[in-house]
């Protein structure tokens, strides 16, 4: 068993990265080894950190981003012009797009 020196969790032996946390393991094997497996492990790092949910979850953080900085920058240029009317039909509508995408 490898321990990961950064959040002390056991790995296997074949184990490139920490199962637990995703930082590189280092071990005592010599370069030209038997890899047999490690491609197998990689796969499982790679599909529970950047699986289909966290690239949901990422998309979703980028459109309430981006909604929050229009509505923001609508603001800015309502605040420089003295009008506030356009602020009173685009919060409505912010609201209705980001209950509309369930953010």
């Amino acid at each position: 068993m490898i321990t990961c020196i950064k959040c002390g969790a056991e790995n296997e032996d074949e184990a490139r990265y920490c199962l637990e946390c995703g930082y590189k393991l280092q071990s005592e094997r010599q370069a030209g080894g038997d890899d047999e497996g490690w491609l197998e492990l990689e796969e499982r790092i790679r599909s529970r950190f950047w699986n289909e949910h966290t690239v949901r979850t990422v998309r979703k953080d980028l459109e309430a981003w981006a909604l929050a900085l229009g509505l923001l920058g609508l603001a800015i240029s309502c605040i420089q012009m003295q009008t506030p009317w356009p602020l009173y039909l685009a919060i409505p509508l912010v609201i209705l797009a980001a209950w509309w995408r369930k953010l």
